[in-house]
């Protein structure tokens, strides 16, 4: 028997000129139910062999119709079949149109990455012009200084002697600010935080680590509330952060997930300098115990958290503000500069918190860990800071910074430099203090003066540690 096709029923109308019920007689309507739907089921599978063509129901559902509606005696079953093609042919074309929404969906998110990236590089273009900018703005800010001639590096051993300083009249005018080294040092810091902040947005952004951000802000902000005057509290909260560290995924900061949570610990302990501290002198020395054996076992973090040290207190580089504003610089982006909490900050509240960050710099840098870790900072750190204090021109806060740091550090500086360090301390009692200014805090100088007349008299081994940097093996023995 010849299969029954759309074609074949149009072939048979266009070569008679019968009726429709004549046209009828064409197909075998004596054949039996189960041919007719061997027909349907041929017909079906060449209409699905055509999915890739556009499909129009009504067209080939009336062919289908021509077909197989052939006699009164299967009337009955050619509805029921003409009704099954039909639902077929329904169910094929939505399949189509879904098709066709998916290829739809994935062009807008095709189109929408590709906004994002253009905004990604608008903002990194922008951060770029940004930091320039305040980079350059800090430079004009930078007051022009004069040179003395104290070592600006810890001696050799053994040390060389500090010679005096020069008249004034033949001091040589300091480098220009953009090769001055602690000009240099700031404003990399400044551009090393700005990269890390941008590649920790990407993390930010990232809608599918949500959770994994909040979780780790948990665990680190408890660490950091948790670190006690203890070595068994010191070791169990690096051993903690370690961790977290390298839940990061790598020591590669430009990775966003990593740069997030090293920026993340590291600012969240360096900012303790202007809470904890602040409160309490003594919890600088947990604080910058936890920070040495971080840095000791990943290398990576030490740029990371002196930068957040130099960003949060330019004093620990140091550099200090001019007098006034520079009318190129903005209100707000001076304030960020200087490290000011508000533009309505007190002054005494602004020197507060600025001697905290100077305490948690000094702790740290005078930490001696060997049985846990080699210090990766050292008080040749600080034999630096000083020289360079003492070399500037002196200011209101210059008396509150030397003396944060020789109440915290100058008992480990005098076990390092011995002779060298009272020489140093000699020059600041007749040459800095002299010429502070009047409107200096009294309280500040009196201790400054205080300590350094006290320790002058004093041999080495009769020098007594400050309170808090021995640290007990355990809380309980601070009880």
């Amino acid at each position: 028997m010849q299969l029954a096709t759309p074609s074949l029923v149009r072939q048979t109308q266009q070569g008679t000129g019968h009726t429709g019920g004549e046209r009828a007689r064409n197909v075998d309507v004596a054949a039996p139910a189960a041919s007719v739907r061997a027909q349907y089921e041929q017909f079906v599978d060449q209409l699905v062999a055509r999915l890739s063509e556009p499909l129009n129901i009504d067209s080939v559902s009336a062919d289908a119709g021509s077909v197989f509606v052939v006699s009164a005696d299967h009337a009955a079953g050619a509805v029921r079949y003409h009704a099954l093609v039909a639902d077929r042919l329904r169910w094929l074309q939505a399949q189509e149109d879904e098709r066709r929404r998916q290829r739809q969906a994935r062009l807008q998110q095709l189109r929408e990455a590709l906004r994002r990236q253009r905004e990604q590089a608008e903002e990194a273009a922008e951060a770029a012009r940004r930091r320039s900018r305040m980079a350059e703005a800090a430079s004009r800010q930078l007051p022009a200084e004069t040179t003395r001639s104290i070592a600006p590096s810890p001696p050799p051993s053994p040390v060389r002697p500090v010679r005096p300083p020069s008249p004034p009249a033949k001091t040589a005018p300091s480098p220009t600010l953009a090769s001055r080294p602690e000009a240099l040092e700031w404003r990399r810091a400044l551009e090393f935080c700005d990269r890390l902040q941008e590649a920790a947005r990407r993390f930010e952004r990232d809608t599918a680590a949500t959770a994994v951000r909040l979780q780790l802000k948990k665990r680190v902000n408890l660490a950091v509330n948790q670190i006690a005057l203890s070595e068994e509290s010191v070791i169990d909260k690096s051993q903690l952060l370690v961790q977290l560290l390298q839940q990061g995924g790598s020591d590669d900061l430009s990775l966003p997930s990593a740069a997030w949570v090293h920026l993340r610990i590291a600012e969240r302990i360096v900012r303790e300098g202007e809470g904890q501290v602040v409160l309490s002198t003594e919890s600088a020395f947990a604080l910058g115990s936890v920070l040495v054996a971080l840095c000791a076992a990943c290398p990576s973090l030490r740029e990371m958290v002196m930068a957040q040290f130099h960003v949060a207190c330019p004093y620990t580089v140091p550099v200090f503000p001019a007098a006034q504003r520079d009318t190129d610089m903005d209100a707000e982006t001076w304030r960020r500069l200087w490290g000011r909490a508000s533009a309505d900050e007190s002054e005494e509240r602004y020197h507060e918190r600025m001697a905290g960050y100077i305490g948690l710099f000094a702790a740290m840098c005078q930490t001696e860990m060997p049985h846990l870790a080699a210090n990766p900072f050292g008080v040749t750190v600080l034999w630096t800071w000083m020289a360079r204090v003492v070399n500037a021109k002196p200011r209101r806060i210059t008396a509150l910074l030397l003396v944060s740091v020789l109440e915290v550090a100058g008992y480990a500086m005098r076990l390092r430099f011995g002779q060298q360090l009272l020489k140093v301390l000699r020059l600041i009692e007749t040459q800095v203090v002299p010429r502070l200014p009047r409107t200096a805090p009294p309280g500040p100088t009196a201790r400054l003066v205080s300590w350094m007349r006290t320790h002058a008299q004093q041999r080495t081994e009769e020098m007594q540690p400050p309170k808090g940097r021995t640290l007990p093996p355990t809380d309980s023995k601070n009880l």
